[in-house]
């Protein structure tokens, strides 16, 4: 018992173990003389003498000798600069690194403690520093509370120290909820993470009811989903400027010299982009993973069952039903069905709409599906929103035989999500799936099949996580081909251009 838990907060402990890092951020005073006094400190020269010494030995990255200058400047004028702070929980976690007694590393967690909260009482800024507080809170204090539990033998002290890491885990989980009550959809993916993980902890610890893990994966997928679409949105307005720089260029309206500088900020940007996108969607995946086992599809059906009774026209009720039960594909059942449409009866929108489109195709009833998908693409305000919908119109229209509208939504999500294949290999498998009925003899029943490897080779080019199953597809088509017989005999070339008719009607190269 006292082994296992010990390897569990251990465990615990590991997945925070990396530091964070803070941005520096430089700062100018145009304070009056009396302000210019209180913020410097009784002693200015000295103070302002000790601050550019840590600041110095910083800036070369010499954390070892900034810190006892940092240490005066802290102690003397804690209000000189918030810069005190920014820098000195680097500095601290520097000599935490790098010190190996105990008890020197106990004074030093309860420094950076302090850090935090003196910086939050001269310079404000709660929800942002609080996660950053909880992050190092729980990657330094429950290990200490561990090591003291592996050499004690008594029992009695034994429980109290579990009982106190319990208690460290359930402050370190106030902290997480309030910063994330403060800061909404601007918590930082790690944040993010670090406050699923220890709600699941502070959920075993003390036997609570599922619905709290619930509520924090709700609380959690709502930000990672506003900033992952916020991200993608960005992503997409930057392509799209790009194009029109290229297209600029080509018709000589901007030279070579502006081009090179415009491509590489647009590359500058969207590696920013692109990382801060992944950084939130590799968090999802990890909460999607852990939140898992503890509520499956028949956990939420039961849950929200009992709960639905009286809450018919509870507009919030519904909204969480449906959006936590569409988050976790969790459709195919009456909770999810009475849930959508009565909120769609009350109050109509986009999404709603979106979901009475979902439900209705997973019931097959197309036609009636797609007025509800167009209706939320009219309603949504961003692309990103709309991209959903887009792709299950492909769907949707592909099921009804309505070809060439399905192309048109795969090209519109293309549009909204520049970094997807998807949209590719779906325009693809409608070739493929439409190549016999699109012609009359050896050669036209089979050439839709080069333009479907044309896409699928597309959609590899541009996504990279979909280039096995792509290259899959193109395998399974190729021996669908015409054979070099059937392209002789109808006066054909290798390499030359074919226009494939029927609805696809656009052009390909004969292989």
């Amino acid at each position: 018992m006292k082994a296992s838990f010990k390897l569990f907060m251990l465990a615990i402990a590991i997945l925070f173990s990396t530091p964070m890092v803070i941005a520096q951020t430089d700062e100018d005073s145009n304070d009056s003389e009396s302000a210019t006094e209180s913020r410097w400190g009784l002693d200015s020269a000295e103070c302002v003498k000790n601050f550019s010494l840590f600041r110095e030995f910083y800036r070369q990255r010499n954390y070892k000798d900034s810190y006892e200058p940092w240490q005066k400047v802290l102690n003397d004028c804690p209000q000189a600069s918030k810069n005190i702070y920014i820098n000195g929980t680097v500095i601290l976690n520097y000599q935490l690194r790098n010190t190996k007694d105990i008890s020197r590393k106990e004074r030093l967690v309860d420094t950076l403690m302090m850090v935090y909260d003196n910086r939050i009482a001269n310079f404000g800024e709660e929800g942002y520093v609080l996660g950053r507080k909880a992050i190092d809170y729980i990657r330094y204090v429950p290990d200490f509370f561990v090591k003291r539990a592996s050499a004690e033998k008594d029992q009695e002290k034994l429980k109290l120290i579990n009982d106190s890491i319990i208690e460290v885990w359930n402050k370190a989980y106030q902290m997480f909820e309030r910063s994330m009550d403060l800061e909404k959809n601007s918590s930082s993916a790690p944040i993010v993470d670090a406050y699923f993980q220890t709600t699941e902890i502070y959920f075993k610890n003390n036997n609570l009811e599922k619905d709290i893990i619930i509520e924090a994966y709700d609380k959690a997928s709502d930000i990672l989903d506003f900033n992952i679409n916020e991200q993608t949105d960005k992503l997409a307005s930057a392509f799209h400027e790009m194009e029109a720089i290229k297209k600029a260029n080509e018709e000589g309206t901007i030279d070579e010299a502006t081009l090179e500088n415009m491509t590489n900020k647009f590359e500058k940007d969207t590696a920013l982009i692109i990382r801060t996108l992944n950084g939130y969607t590799t968090v999802k995946s990890n909460i999607e993973t852990r939140f898992t086992p503890y509520a499956t599809c028949e956990d939420l059906v039961s849950i929200y069952n009992k709960k639905m009774q009286g809450n018919e026209e509870n507009v919030d009720f519904l909204t969480k039903v449906t959006r936590l039960m569409n988050r976790k594909k969790c459709i195919d059942n009456q909770v999810f069905f009475t849930a959508t449409e009565n909120l769609h009866r009350i109050q109509p929108t986009a999404n709603s709409s979106f979901l009475m489109g979902y439900m209705l195709f997973r019931k097959e009833e197309y036609s009636k599906a797609k007025e509800y998908l167009e209706q939320a693409i009219n309603k949504y305000d961003k692309e990103s929103d709309k991209a959903s919908a887009y792709i299950l119109l492909v769907e949707v229209s592909s099921k009804m035989g309505q070809y060439s509208t399905a192309r048109q939504y795969a090209y519109k999500y293309a549009e909204a999500v520049p970094t997807s294949g998807l949209p590719y290999l779906l325009i693809g498998d409608m070739y493929a799936s439409t190549a016999t009925s699109c012609g009359d003899n050896e050669l036209t029943t089979r050439v839709a099949y080069w333009a479907a490897a044309d896409k699928y080779n597309r959609a590899k080019q541009i996504d990279k996580t979909i280039e096995e199953e792509a290259n899959q597809r193109i395998n399974r088509i190729r021996a669908r081909f015409p054979d070099k017989n059937t392209v002789f005999f109808y006066g054909l070339k290798q390499g030359q251009s074919y226009t494939v008719g029927c609805w696809i009607n656009e052009t390909t190269t004969v292989r």
